[in-house]
C-alpha cells in the first residue's frame, strides 16, 4: 500500500492505525491515551468524517473512520497527530518523531468487511491478554456500542444498522478476519516501493544486491517515494547497522 495516495481509496470506510516511533509505548500512561481519544474526538468535523469505532492500546491505536472529504481527512489526523506529539515531547522532555511514520489506513469495502473489523478493533485488548472481556476495557469503544452511546450513535452506522442495533449478535455473528496490522503494512509498503523502483529503473533484483549504487537508490527511493523508514528497511534486508550507516550517509541519490 504505497504512500496512500487517499484519492484512489474507492470507499469511505476505512480502518486507520497509528503507532509510536520504534514500538515505543506511547499511549503507556492514562493521560496519554486520554489526551489522544480527546484530539480525535474533538476535532472531528462531523460534515466531512466521522468516528465508527476505536481502541487505544499501549503503543498503537485503531480507529475506524467514514470519510466523505480526504483532503480534510488528512489535515485532521496530521493536526492530531501533531498536536499529541508536541504534549508528549514537553511531557518527557524529549525532541523528535513521535508517531511511526504517518498513519496507516486499509479499505473496508463491504459490510461484512465493516462488521469484522469492528469486531477485530475491539477484540485488541482481548487478544493482546489485557483483559479477559472487551467490556472490561476502558480504552475502546465497544461499551458505547453495547450501550448506543457515543460513537455507535454516528449517522453512517445508523444508516448501515438502524437506531437500536443489537451490537452482541452482531459481534457474536462477525467473522473473524485477519487485518493488516502495522507490520505487515510496512512489509507490503516495501514490496510494492520495490517494484516501482525496479520498473522505473529498469533494474533487476540482481542489480540491487549486486551493485552498491543501485542498492542505495533503492533504499532512498524507499524514504523518499514510501515513506519506508530506514530501520523498516535494515529489519527487512537484514542489513547490519554499519551497512545501513553507510547507505542512510550516502550521496548516491
Amino acid at each position: 500500500m504505497p504512500r496512500l495516495a487517499r484519492k484512489d481509496i474507492e470507499t469511505p470506510y476505512i480502518h486507520v492505525m497509528v503507532q509510536g516511533i520504534n514500538k515505543e509505548y506511547i499511549f503507556n500512561e492514562e493521560k496519554y491515551l486520554i489526551e489522544y481519544l480527546k484530539l480525535i474526538k474533538e476535532n472531528i468535523n462531523p460534515d466531512k468524517f466521522e468516528l465508527l469505532a476505536y481502541c487505544m492500546m499501549n503503543n498503537h491505536a485503531h480507529f475506524l473512520f467514514f470519510v466523505e472529504d480526504v483532503k480534510a481527512f488528512e489535515k485532521y489526523m496530521q493536526k492530531v497527530n501533531q498536536k499529541f506529539a508536541q504534549d508528549y515531547n514537553f511531557y518527557n522532555q524529549r525532541c523528535g518523531v513521535v508517531f511511526r511514520n504517518r498513519y496507516r489506513v486499509e479499505p473496508i469495502y463491504d459490510i461484512l468487511h465493516l462488521n469484522s473489523c469492528i469486531k477485530y478493533i475491539h477484540n485488541n485488548p482481548v487478544n493482546a491478554g489485557m483483559v479477559k472481556c472487551c467490556k472490561d476495557y476502558l480504552y475502546s469503544s465497544y461499551n458505547e456500542f453495547i450501550t448506543n452511546t457515543g460513537v455507535s450513535q454516528s449517522s453512517a452506522l445508523k444508516d448501515i444498522y438502524g437506531e437500536n442495533c443489537d451490537y452482541l449478535e452482531l459481534f457474536g455473528s462477525a467473522i473473524d478476519r485477519v487485518f493488516t496490522d502495522t507490520d505487515s503494512i510496512v512489509n507490503e509498503t516495501i514490496m510494492l516501493g520495490i517494484k516501482s523502483f525496479l520498473c522505473e529503473t529498469r533494474n533487476s533484483l540482481v542489480d540491487v544486491f549486486c551493485d552498491w549504487e543501485v542498492l542505495v537508490k533503492l533504499i532512498h527511493y524507499l524514504k523518499n517515494e514510501f515513506n519506508v523508514n530506514y530501520c523498516e528497511s535494515q529489519k527487512l534486508f537484514g542489513f547490519s547497522k554499519k551497512t545501513m550507516k553507510q547507505i542512510v550517509e550516502s550521496t548516491l541519490v
